[in-house]
């Protein structure tokens, strides 16, 4: 039978595990993103929209969000999202 204890603390192992995989994805998104609004830049303004063939929305909303906050509420299962768009400040 497993412990109120090992319960605890295997609760909190997944939650940092999830946390850790959760961090990098968000590291990945702003890495894209800032790929994306690079790009965006270099090319010439009447290009921006066909930077690269098949351009998507995807990569449109990459390069007008300058970053998304995501703030855990307390200890639990829900969060509040903040998008900061470019040039917003």
């Amino acid at each position: 039978m497993v412990s109120l204890r090992g319960a605890a603390d295997q609760v909190l192992s997944e939650r940092a595990e999830l946390e850790r995989l959760w961090s990098q994805r968000l590291e990945r998104a702003a890495q894209n993103a800032d790929r994306a609004r690079r790009s965006h830049h270099l090319a010439e303004p009447e290009n921006r929209l066909v930077v690269r063939p098949g351009a998507d929305r995807k990569e449109i909303i990459r390069a007008v969000v300058d970053k998304i906050v995501v703030t855990v509420l307390g200890t639990s299962e829900q969060v509040k999202v903040t998008i900061v768009w470019t040039g917003e400040r």
